[in-house]
Order: structure tokens, then C-alpha cells, then sequence
């Protein structure tokens, strides 16, 4: 795998998680955008704990994206991933 393929997928991983990060970030927004929205307590807490949840995975996701490709363009690491997983072509 050369140096160009390896930039490609490390590029499309920042990217998929950077949309992570949109969609998930607009989740939580306009769930606390909706209290009080009229749901039972219980539900409609549970509903915002599981959003907060998924936007915290989703910035961790794009976290790690962003520190792997660093790592690559910085200091040439390949991640042991990308070598012992197919990937897709886009």
C-alpha cells in the first residue's frame, strides 16, 4: 500500500467522522432545543443521556481519525489496522 492510498483512507476515516460529528452534534442540539418537549421525565432523559452518549463517541471517533493521520504525515506510522484489514475503494 503507498503513501497516496494510505493519505486517501486516513482522509475519507477524518472525513466519515467528521459527519459523524454533524449529524450527532444536530441530534443533541435539537433534543435540548425540545425541553421541555413534553415527554415523560424518565423517557425524555434517557432520550438526551443517549444523545450525549453518541456525541461524546463521535468526537472521540473524529479524535482518533485526527491523531492517526497526524501520526501518518508527521511521523510516517502506518496504523497495524490498515495493514491487516481489505479496505473499500471509494
Amino acid at each position: 500500500m503507498g503513501h497516496d492510498e494510505v493519505l486517501r483512507i486516513m482522509q475519507s476515516d477524518t472525513d466519515s467522522a467528521k459527519r459523524l460529528l454533524k449529524h450527532a452534534t444536530k441530534v443533541f442540539d435539537s433534543m435540548v432545543c425540545e425541553i421541555p418537549s413534553g415527554i415523560p421525565y424518565p423517557d425524555g432523559v434517557q432520550r438526551i443521556k443517549n444523545a450525549s452518549r453518541e456525541l461524546s463517541a463521535a468526537r472521540a471517533a473524529l479524535n482518533t481519525a485526527v491523531e492517526r493521520q497526524s501520526a501518518f504525515v508527521l511521523h510516517g506510522t502506518v496504523p497495524d489496522d490498515l495493514y491487516t484489514q481489505p479496505r473499500k475503494r471509494n
